[in-house]
């Protein structure tokens, strides 16, 4: 056209800018980075960046949906995954991602429709069985406990090699669940019938816990125990942190003003790692201090998740500040039924600093066998209960029965 002039430099320029292509990311090293929970809100910005200029790599998308998820960034969760499905409406990762989204923030009946169109893409797929089976747990009702169980038929048909009894959480999902962020009320009650003519004991028990969304859980108790003839009251408050996705640590500290029974204060802490093959270790000291002793207590345990089943096993030796040291084991076995819900037996076995009288502790020989368990009639209403015998040395022997009650909202 006559009168109009492009400059070469210019028209050079500007070819550049349309023929550059997008700077290539390593979705690999940035899934691996927000597997880091620190990591997570730079992983998300850098991946926001590169959408802007790449609108239409979707396995990018995917990957700022799941982060998106794993920050409880349930919106934006939902808007990467919408995006992506109104691109590719059978992305069976994207299905299950929204709905994971859905189950891990408290609607799992929104779930419901997205898991039945993933399971008639590709019925293969194990993990939309798992949290088909999640969300129907979640939801109450006589409709959802019979579909619940017609999935779980037809998941263990398909899959033999596999026990569907218990579901666990799927890998990467935030814990605990987005459903049981909130408020946690218990109200328990141990009685303790004793041999040779000693008079039987009673604890009574009220507490509170509260679990963040970003699973941090912090709690407080009020305990009362009579004993010998004595009763002291005791006040406990504590918390639970994830540093990491493996790494976790818990605080906690109690005071009894009369310490007649009960340690006048004692102070916890435990370090716990998570090695995500089913296996968990721990490690933790305690210091109590009593009228008459003081003890330091310093333990190591294990636990192993396999299947419906869990083991652990732990060791503790204590330093009392008059006597002789200490150690004693505990092993414990438990069967989940369904989830959080479990029966399970355990042993322990050794010396440990033990009241023997009011105001009165030695070190003495301990034997006991417990049955324990805890069921959850829905996701509000749960019960815990113990039954057991502990043998404390030639001193006595104590009968024990003990039953809470757990109220979620």
């Amino acid at each position: 056209m006559a009168g109009i002039r492009i400059r070469p430099l210019a028209a050079l320029l500007c070819l550049m800018q349309i023929a550059a292509p997008t700077a290539a990311i390593d979705l690999t090293e940035l899934r691996a980075q927000a597997e880091d929970q620190a990591q997570r809100h730079a992983v998300s910005r850098q991946l926001d960046a590169h959408l802007r200029n790449a609108p239409d790599d979707l396995q990018a998308r995917l990957l700022l949906a799941q982060v998106s998820a794993w920050q409880n960034d349930w919106p934006a969760a939902r808007r990467h995954y919408d995006q992506l499905l109104a691109r590719q409406p059978e992305h069976v990762d994207a299905l299950l991602g929204k709905a994971q989204v859905e189950v891990w923030s408290g609607t799992p009946d929104a779930a419901l429709p997205l898991l039945a169109q993933a399971r008639a893409v590709a019925p293969d797929y194990r993990d939309l069985w798992r949290l088909e089976l999640q969300a129907l747990a979640m939801i109450s009702g006589h409709a959802a406990r019979r579909q619940a169980k017609a999935v779980r038929a037809d998941a263990a048909a398909r899959f033999p090699d596999e026990d569907w009894r218990h579901v666990p959480a799927l890998a990467g999902a935030p814990w605990p669940l987005a459903s049981e962020h909130g408020i946690e009320i218990s109200l328990g009650g141990h009685y303790e019938a004793l041999d040779r003519g000693q008079q039987d004991w009673q604890h009574g028990s009220l507490g509170v816990t509260h679990v963040a969304p970003d699973a941090r859980r912090s709690f407080v108790a009020l305990r009362n125990s009579r004993r010998f003839g004595r009763t002291d009251t005791q006040i406990e408050a504590g918390r639970w942190q994830p540093l990491s996705e493996r790494i976790s640590v818990q605080a906690d500290a109690a005071v009894s003003p009369a310490s007649d029974v009960l340690a006048r204060w004692s102070v916890h802490g435990q370090l716990s790692h998570d090695w995500r093959n089913g296996w968990i270790a721990h490690l933790s000291g305690r210091h109590s201090h009593y009228s008459d002793v003081d003890v330091d207590t310093i333990r190591v345990g294990v636990e192993r998740y396999w299947r419906s089943w869990r083991f652990a096993y732990g060791l503790s030796q204590s330093w009392p500040s008059q006597g002789t040291t200490t150690s004693s084991h505990d092993l414990r076995l438990d069967h989940y039924y369904q989830d959080h819900s479990f029966i399970g037996i355990g042993l322990n076995r050794g010396r440990e600093v033990v009241a023997v009288a009011a105001e009165t502790r030695a070190t003495d020989r301990l034997r006991g066998i417990r049955l324990i368990g805890r069921h959850w009639f829905d996701r509000r209403w749960g019960i815990g209960w113990e039954l057991g015998q502990l043998r404390q040395g030639d001193l006595h022997t104590r009968n024990g029965i003990r039953l809470d009650v757990h109220y979620r909202y």
